[in-house]
């Protein structure tokens, strides 16, 4: 009887928990429901591609929705103004101006040729005064080329050396823009400038034990493996100037400093992971490089204030986009379900998340491999065709670190420091063995990820601010350090660099990005990758669904100007037209806001082409 009147209460007790399941999930999906929010089109991200897609749509009157998974707006755009302009901190520094830990150039000041140099000189971003432009000259040739030791190289040898880089970087974007063939399939920049640099300092010595490398340029045979004339240079003496010498080894790690200046400018971590018959491809604007002086901000808070309050919704990451077969609307809606469990409807969904989310998307699929679940899913999943092209594109490591002392901190009186790191054995040169080992004992002292540091720059406004730049795998690894190792690494190696006889004081403080760690980012820019074209881009590029109502932008769309602001800016706003003309059936587009000049329309014209 006990045990009868037990079973009982179990059933009952089992039949109202199954009861309060039920309604409480009719009550959350009555809660969904009421979620749901009904747009004609909805952006996913707001970096500048995707508030210039969302300001577009704006303009020819089509209700949009912002969704940004971070709490804040800009995307790579990370301006920080606590201690800058607009602050009021007392310690902050006399005449400080904002850190920019993301965007921090204006490529091509030109502004009618470029978009976000229109953009930053009416927003006052660029500051008060017309900005000069950086000569290439001074922009990447420090005034001081250094050892860990601090023992300096000669400096107008490491110039004529690396003007002999520059003049084969040259000659790699004539591959592209003069149609010439490329030595092999699959040819890297690498393949095309070693060789050169072989007939000038000889084969490349063996590479240091601790390097973390396997050649000047990482998967490159150095020991003459690439044919060529790379015994010319006679006995591998060195390129002589001016009464100084650069050994063999020397101008190897030159090589190898130039490689890691490189990483930062194009994104990839070495010359070989650059596709040689595309190099060319990526096109430079008129008018040369500016910083952006008082704020990339400014631009996005231009962008955000053309549109209504209510358009953009931070803190919202979205997880699956639903744009075919079952998984969308009967009507051909598309459908974006968010971590909070909301749905937004949308006629368009313009996708503007990073390559490198794309990327975790096509490689984890939507169930995730290993208990890993990517940010971004869809279904169904990406088309082999589109999934193939992301994932043969680039996507590189690219951060600062900001270094600020006191205000009267000389550092020496040095402007800059460039880290020339010990890459190649002194040992397999010969009589540079002992030389060396000051240099070697100096760099063991220091974080292995710290290899990927390649200059610390002074900033002429704000002078006791330094900004360390670093790329490739290393500043991959950097990027998963805490604040404080990075903090105590970078001031390490600074004072290995200076040299004894400079005083780099404790700084005041410390700031510091780190792209490929973030989960929203998982990366900084874009770059044609070895074995990659431009139809890549335009593959990545191509809209889904019958009506294309899935369509993507963001800079690693822009086949000519990858990598940029103003390729951002366009994507977003080339995607807004097309989907106006398609999906969205709007027979008349007002004119552009800024229509590029002559020497840049044609360009402009042919990434204005619907599909």
């Amino acid at each position: 009887m006990m045990r009868g009147h037990s079973e009982a209460m179990v059933f009952a007790a089992a039949s109202g928990a199954a009861l309060a399941a039920l309604v409480g999930r009719r009550r959350a999906l009555a809660a969904a429901a009421a979620s749901t929010t009904v747009v004609d089109v909805a952006v996913v991200g707001a970096g500048l591609s995707g508030l210039a897609a969302a300001v577009e749509l704006h303009r020819h009157g089509s209700e949009v929705k912002v969704l940004e998974a971070t709490p804040r707006v800009g995307g790579r755009v990370c301006t920080v103004r606590t201690l800058g302009a607009d602050a009021a901190s007392d310690d902050a520094p006399t005449g400080a101006l904002p850190i920019e830990l993301g965007a921090t150039f204006v490529h091509g000041r030109d502004a009618g040729a470029n978009i976000i140099a229109h953009m930053a000189y009416e927003s006052g971003a660029l500051g008060p005064t017309a900005p000069r432009a950086v000569p290439a000259s001074r922009k990447w040739a420090p005034a001081v080329y250094a050892r860990a030791d601090g023992s300096r190289l000669p400096q107008s040898s490491v110039r004529a050396a690396l003007n002999r880089f520059d003049e084969a970087l040259d000659e790699c974007d004539g591959f592209f823009r003069e149609g010439k063939a490329v030595p092999h399939a699959g040819a890297t920049v690498a393949d095309y400038i070693v060789p050169r640099w072989q007939s000038l300092y000889g084969p490349e010595p063996a590479v240091s034990a601790g390097s973390g490398r396997v050649g000047a340029v990482d998967g490159v045979d150095g020991d003459g493996g690439h044919g060529g004339d790379g015994g010319a240079a006679a006995g591998g003496a060195g390129f002589a100037t001016a009464g100084t010498r650069l050994s063999r080894a020397d101008a190897w790690d030159v090589l190898s400093w130039r490689q890691r200046l490189e990483s930062c400018v194009s994104g990839g971590g070495t010359l070989a992971d650059l596709d040689l018959a595309s190099f060319g491809e990526y096109a430079e604007l008129p008018g040369g490089d500016a910083a952006v002086r008082v704020g990339y901000d400014r631009i996005v808070r231009r962008l955000q204030e053309a549109l209504p309050t209510d358009a953009v919704r931070t803190s919202a990451p979205v997880r699956r986009v639903c744009w075919g077969g079952d998984a969308h609307e009967g009507d051909g809606r598309v459908r974006l379900e968010l971590e909070d469990g909301s749905t937004v409807l949308c006629r368009v969904a313009i996708v503007t998340a990073p390559l490198g989310v794309l990327k975790q998307s096509c490689a984890l699929g939507a169930g995730g491999a290993g208990g890993e679940r990517p940010l971004l899913t869809f279904e169904p999943p990406l088309p082999a065709d589109k999934a193939g092209a992301i994932g043969r594109l680039g996507f590189g490591a690219v951060d600062k670190v900001v270094v600020e002392f006191a205000d009267d901190a000389d550092v020496g009186g040095l402007r800059s420091i460039s880290c020339v790191w010990a890459d190649h054995d002194r040992a397999d040169v010969g009589g540079e063995g002992d030389a060396a080992a000051g240099v070697l004992a100096a760099e063991a002292g220091l974080p292995r990820w710290a290899r990927g540091v390649c200059s610390f720059w002074r900033d002429p406004v704000t002078p006791c601010r330094w900004t360390c730049w670093m790329g490739g795998a290393d500043a991959a690894a950097a990027a998963t350090e805490s604040d404080e190792t990075i903090a105590s690494g970078i001031v390490a190696v600074m004072r290995a660099f200076a040299g004894r006889d400079v005083v780099v004081p404790e700084p005041r403080r410390v700031l510091r990005s780190k792209w490929a760690a973030l989960p929203t980012f998982l990366g900084s820019y874009s770059f044609v990758a070895a074995g990659a074209s431009g139809d890549e881009v335009d593959t990545a590029s191509s809209p889904l669904g019958a009506r294309g109502q899935v369509r993507f932008a963001g800079e690693h769309t822009s086949r000519e100007y990858y990598s940029t602001a103003h390729g951002a800016v366009l994507s977003g706003i080339r995607e807004a037209r097309r989907a106006l003309r398609g999906s969205l059936g709007v027979a008349t587009l007002r004119p552009e806001l800024w229509v590029p000049t002559t020497t840049a329309k044609a360009r402009q014209e042919r990434s204005e082409q619907d599909e």
